[in-house]
């Protein structure tokens, strides 16, 4: 009689940012479709989500030729660039975090920028407004600059210490930046060589769920900010009602090109982990994204869609609605080393 061998057993998978093993299939399965040397093939792969801090990855995460295939060169990095240094939104971004020494003049203008804010129903991020509190000697890095419209901006603006990176730097933006005098880099950001506590500011421009080591690149960067620096972030969020409604209808949901799918208890746990502190994160809505969802939904069972002017007319009320219970489609982080 023939001696039974073992069965092979899946080596369970940890969460990336809680380190839990507890964790269940929220998508399967889901497959992305790509042509390489003309060859058409497909990728499967899974969503995972942990049950103790909420975090959602796919899984395998691809290796780096596979995660080209995510990125053809019709995907919106590779648009040109829109330059918007001595703009309103930019204008309204400094007042926001105004660090005027007058105190009335300080706080003056952070009101008159949050009032604006809220009538506009737009978001001033802390991606756009903590490097704006620099001066212009200041160092920065924007880890995937993508079209580099908030390089070439902040340029105008005067910044000349500007330094940017992205995973393919296509050769007309790679141009565009090098001839304003920023540096550029590209190829595996974790095996670049950088000098260390050099940059007052890196930003990650909704970049961070794109990443797939992301434990890694907060490191890095936490090594290359100089005491004292920031770092700041801007992502989708997993705690949205866009994505508690139905996971694969989300408008922001874009996998497999969002490796990671995080909650703010997942981005503050990866930032304590690799040393960053004062680490501030909100939740912000975005009426658009929800009403895209919806109409995905919708979409799907062939049911009549909801007109995008309905959605824009409850925009208000859905935004203090979501203000009052933290809950909104992006969030926005901000740690410092």
């Amino acid at each position: 009689m023939p001696i039974p061998q073992p069965q092979s057993v899946k080596q369970a998978v940890s969460c990336g940012a809680c380190g839990s093993t507890n964790n269940h299939k929220l998508l399967d399965p889901l497959s992305h479709e790509y042509v390489q040397d003309g060859i058409r093939s497909t990728w499967a792969y899974t969503l995972l989500e942990c049950r103790q801090c909420g975090l959602g990855w796919i899984d395998p995460l691809p290796d780096n030729e596979m995660l080209q295939t995510f990125y053809p060169q019709s995907y919106g990095c590779y648009a040109p660039p829109v330059v918007e240094g001595k703009s309103l939104k930019f204008a309204l971004a400094k007042a926001k975090l105004s660090t005027d020494s007058g105190l009335l003049s300080r706080w003056g203008k952070r009101a008159a920028a949050t009032l604006i804010e809220v009538i506009s129903g737009r978001t001033i991020s802390f991606t756009l407004s903590v490097p704006l509190q620099f001066p212009t000697t200041a160092t920065f890095l924007e880890l995937g600059y993508g079209s580099g419209s908030w390089l070439l901006s902040m340029s105008q603006r005067g910044y000349t210490h500007l330094w940017g990176y992205d995973i393919e730097a296509n050769a007309e933006g790679k141009q565009r930046l090098e001839d304003r005098g920023v540096t550029v880099s590209s190829g595996l950001f974790l095996e670049n060589d950088y000098p260390q506590e050099y940059f007052d500011c890196i930003r990650l421009e909704h970049v961070f769920e794109h990443l797939a080591a992301p434990q890694a690149v907060l490191e890095k960067c936490h090594r290359l900010l100089k005491p004292g620096g920031a770092l700041v972030l801007s992502l989708p969020s997993k705690g949205s009602w866009s994505f508690a409604l139905e996971p694969r209808y989300c408008a922001s949901l874009d996998v497999p090109r969002h490796l990671f799918h995080h909650t703010e208890a997942s981005v503050a746990l990866m930032l304590d982990r690799a040393g960053f502190s004062g680490v501030v994160a909100k939740s912000y809505p975005v009426i658009m994204v929800l009403g895209a969802s919806i109409n995905n939904q919708l979409g799907d069972k062939n049911l009549p869609k909801v007109p995008v002017m309905f959605f824009q007319l409850l925009g208000p009320i859905y935004r203090a609605f979501a203000y009052i219970a933290g809950r909104g489609e992006f969030m926005t982080v901000l740690a410092y080393k």
